[in-house]
């Protein structure tokens, strides 16, 4: 029996698209207040990049690629490079694993110490990080100054989830809001203080290219809006949607 390129090629389409369905059930299931703000296509489209992403990290077994896609849920969409987590690259470029089942082992052990050391039993340091950042934002009492603003970020990122800090290091968050500093000035013209800290908190939550993350259009979509509205309209915006994503987070979780 001859196998024709065309029939194998349709075949492995069919089997992709497969897989693609079951993550997407997945998803739904692993995440479901995340996936309730995205279309089909945009899920679809975020798993199939995944796919994609995990395949130059040597993940082409469906056990690794599932994982894959759980960090992709929990940590964003950038993950293997946001500099928040080097542990993570670290481990993914990594070439003298056996075989992709024990880099993904590897992987795997040290997410789980992440989530246990940074975001607590039952998430009880994240909710806490986000009950703090909440009462902060709602009394519009921030401690941020236009000189020191690196600064000050990092120190209110240590008050509000000393947990996260202290697991990543002072260096290692640095890197990220100096990153996030730069490019709410330079890509977005943010010129206010409370505005620049916002996109810190942005990356920090949702990963170091939120604002082109295929999981988080309405950050990328409020953002788009600048030339339009305005830096200061848009900033205002954007905090107004990230406290009610926060918030609803909460919810979800005591529900």
């Amino acid at each position: 029996m001859i196998i024709r390129q065309a029939s194998l090629d349709a075949f492995q389409k069919s089997a992709m698209k497969s897989f693609e369905d079951e993550m997407i059930e997945h998803c739904k299931v692993f995440s479901p207040n995340l996936c309730k703000t995205l279309t089909p296509e945009q899920l679809r489209h975020a798993i199939q990049a995944a796919i994609e992403m995990a395949s130059r990290y040597g993940f082409t077994r469906r056990g690794p690629v599932h994982f894959y896609i759980d960090c992709m849920l929990l940590f964003g969409s950038s993950f293997p490079t946001d500099p928040q987590y080097p542990w993570m690259a670290e481990i993914l470029v990594r070439d003298d694993f056996a075989e992709e089942m024990l880099k993904a082992d590897a992987l795997h052990e040290k997410v789980c110490e992440y989530l246990r050391e940074v975001g607590g039993s039952d998430s009880r340091y994240m909710r806490g990080a986000l009950r703090r950042l909440l009462r902060l934002a709602q009394a519009n009492d921030l401690p941020l100054h236009q000189d020191a603003i690196e600064q000050d970020i990092l120190r209110l990122l240590g008050q509000v989830w000393p947990e996260k800090l202290a697991y990543s290091g002072p260096e290692t968050m640095q890197l990220l809001v100096s990153d996030a500093v730069g490019r709410a000035r330079d890509t977005y013209g943010f010129t206010q203080p409370r505005s620049i800290a916002l996109m810190a908190v942005l990356m920090v939550a949702f990963g170091h290219r939120c604002d082109d993350d295929p999981l988080f259009p309405w950050i990328s979509k409020t953002l788009a809006r600048r030339e339009e509205d305005g830096p200061a309209i848009v900033a205002e915006k954007l905090e107004r949607r990230t406290l009610v994503w926060f918030e609803a987070v909460l919810e979800n979780e005591l529900a």
